[in-house]
């Protein structure tokens, strides 16, 4: 999947998901919630795991993803960038045969 996309993390979802996985840290939660990297590398999986043959992904996180935010997502050949504004919030690459 070559090319730009974008993912937001609404509020309501970010609640959903820490309900789900029990999560409690207090960074999480609240106004100005940080988006945990478990949900961003869960969404990412969903978009760009089935649709190649990736046998894993590997993330590093750069700056936090808040709640609300909109992340831009490019893709160059086997890497991905996500960015919110300005600031790039992590690469992921999806390692191969």
């Amino acid at each position: 999947m070559q090319g730009q996309l974008t993912i937001t993390f609404l509020p309501e979802d970010l609640k959903a998901f820490l309900a789900a996985s029990g999560d409690t840290n207090p960074i999480h939660h609240g106004p100005n919630a940080v988006v945990p990297g478990l949900w961003i590398l869960s969404r990412l999986e969903e978009l760009y795991g089935p649709r190649s043959p990736a046998l894993t992904l590997s993330i590093r996180f750069l700056h936090p993803v808040r709640a609300g935010e909109t992340v831009r997502l490019t893709q160059k050949n086997n890497v991905v960038t996500g960015t919110v504004g300005s600031a790039t919030c992590f690469t992921m690459t999806i390692h191969t045969r």
